[in-house]
């Protein structure tokens, strides 16, 4: 029993280390990629209280599995609260082209919310295209 044990310990951790160096590997010989037709936007919410920013990431997590599931072209579609201040969230699109978003996509609009209405007291919207100056991720 005792060398059946020893065995399937070492199964189990030459498993772990192939997919470990695998994994070292991908990540050492894949190349950075960026798309300079991508646009990225962003939008910074600042919330009067908890209440308010709850009741939007609520929305905001339907909006944004709808848009990742259905729009070819999203990359990404985030939600990140400031550590600072947590009522102060920042949203982050990144589309792989242009698509349906001509300059600025303003999420308040996409959940058919005004900023009253969704407890926000200061927003503010920016769009870039993507550079090939440093990337988020390799693959």
């Amino acid at each position: 029993m005792v060398k059946l044990q020893q065995q399937m310990l070492i199964i189990v951790g030459a498993a772990v280390a192939g997919a470990l160096a695998s994994d070292v590997a991908a990540k050492l010989l894949t190349p950075r990629k960026c798309n300079q037709t991508a646009l990225v936007a962003t939008q910074l919410l600042k919330f009067k209280d908890v209440a308010s920013l709850e009741s939007f990431k609520t929305k905001f997590q339907r909006l944004a599995n709808d848009c990742f599931a259905n729009v070819i072209d999203c990359l990404s579609f985030e939600l990140s609260v400031d550590t600072s201040d947590a009522l102060s969230v920042l949203i982050y699109e990144r589309h792989s082209r242009q698509g349906h978003f001509k300059d600025r996509h303003d999420i308040l609009k996409a959940l058919d919310l005004d900023k009253e209405k969704a407890g926000v007291i200061e927003s503010s919207t920016r769009t870039f295209v993507e550079s090939d100056l440093g990337h988020m991720e390799r693959w």
